[in-house]
């Protein structure tokens, strides 16, 4: 390489730091096609979701077009478990819709399922109040959706599944739990962003706190020691399976939410009573609350790579107080005006951003394929001098305002609106 092409590749690098501190002028960003506020709806979509008893059971239901299908989710309140109950449930609802019944082999149910359903998933849940960070209600999650004239079939298999689980086949159970622990280590990896926020604030929420145990770090440590328990005392481990089963599916922890057309929901009134006396009714103990310990921590973890996430999350406010919404605001712009620039354009990561989880009231910042540790914290650092300094401009606000309302704005599936 001559004198002359590298003088010209250092004059190209400082154009570019130029480029990327100064940022793009006005003129500049007033030639690109942009949505005003006006064009924003100001009148909020409701779902008028309504609900009723069924035999004391919550009955929770939206008349809406589906297209000939019925989405039915019933979710099994399991706030008074204890952790080491709380870690098993994505195991459990993986095992339940895999390994088979006492009178179905698992080739039979998954293809018992495919006939006549558009699939069941079993998986736990947790809701925070909205007014109340502290306060949070964990439930397991049974969804499935049918065609109608499978109605019948479909509510069938779901109480075959849940309330004649067989865990007798050892080698296909041994094979659920390996797999399950391969796919969340192989996740890491290419979601390290999302697992480094996730750890990070574990501590900070009950909420947090099962996220962390359902789909972070300590569910794949849990992974890891029961299938050596399994494999050394089988027998033992399945017992404790069976036993949250009895548990967890009865009718007093039962409450009931569907989305399908009005004659369907007709259809569901009539069944439910006589399907819903297949459910034990056991004693519970009532307005359970998670234990939850709040603390501050600084760790790392260690993983197979060459590159970093890095996250930093900061407790905020309820969802319903005032700032919540500017939080919001503030997360989008930042996330595209300051940390973009700083982690990516300048420090070489794959990607930097900001976000404001208003539900859970936390203020996150994150780093994707990291190179540069340290050098990404002194940007989480300087975030707050950069808004207080005055580095926010009028149309990054509005840039902030629109792209939230595009996320919270987005069309909602026939399934999801109920729920």
């Amino acid at each position: 390489m001559s004198h002359k092409q590298k003088i010209k590749i250092v004059q190209n690098s400082l154009e570019l730091q130029l480029e990327q501190t100064q940022g793009d002028t006005d003129y500049k960003i007033s030639l690109l096609p942009c949505v005003s506020l006006s064009d924003i709806k100001k009148k909020v979509t409701e779902y008028p979701l309504k609900n009723e008893l069924l035999q004391n059971i919550p009955f929770y239901f939206l008349d809406t077009a589906t297209n000939g299908l019925s989405y039915i989710k019933l979710e099994f309140n399991i706030n008074d478990l204890n952790e080491s109950e709380r870690l098993v449930m994505p195991l459990l609802g993986s095992l339940l819709t895999t390994v088979g019944t006492t009178s179905l082999s698992f080739i039979e149910l998954s293809k018992e399922m495919s006939l006549y359903t558009g699939g069941i998933s079993i998986y736990p849940v947790a809701n925070t109040q909205l007014g109340k960070k502290s306060e949070t209600f964990c439930f397991m999650s049974v969804v499935g959706n049918a065609v109608y004239r499978n109605t019948d079939k479909l509510l069938s298999i779901t109480d075959e599944i849940l309330l004649h689980p067989s865990f007798a086949d050892r080698k296909k159970v041994l094979e659920i739990v390996l797999q399950m622990k391969m796919d969340l280590y192989e996740r890491i990896n290419p979601s390290g962003q999302s697992f480094a926020i996730i750890h990070a604030s574990r501590f900070l929420s009950p909420m947090n706190r099962l996220n962390s145990q359902w789909d972070g770090i300590e569910q794949l440590k849990f992974l890891e020691l029961f299938l050596k328990k399994l494999k050394k005392n089988y027998l033992k481990e399945i017992k404790v399976l069976e036993q949250l089963c009895k548990k967890i599916f009865n009718r007093n922890r039962m409450e009931i939410i569907l989305c399908s057309e009005k004659s369907n929901i007709q259809t569901y009134k009539k069944i439910l009573p006589a399907w819903l006396n297949k459910f034990p009714v056991l004693k519970i103990k009532s307005n359970s609350k998670i234990h939850f310990l709040a603390k501050t921590v600084y760790e790392g973890c260690q993983i197979n790579t060459n590159v970093a996430y890095v996250a930093r999350v900061i407790p905020t406010v309820p969802y319903t107080h005032p700032d919540s919404a500017p939080l919001t605001v503030l997360a989008r712009i930042l996330s595209s005006g300051f940390t973009h620039t700083e982690i990516r354009e300048k420090g070489g990561a794959y990607g930097g951003s900001a976000s404001h989880n208003a539900l859970n009231g936390q203020f996150c910042f994150s780093s994707y394929r990291d190179p540069n540790i340290f050098k990404t914290m002194l940007v989480y650092n300087a975030a707050a001098r950069f808004v207080i300094d005055g580095g926010i401009i009028e149309s990054q606000v509005l840039e902030g305002i629109l792209q939230v309302f595009a996320s919270v704005d987005s069309p909602h599936s026939p399934g999801s609106k109920a729920s």
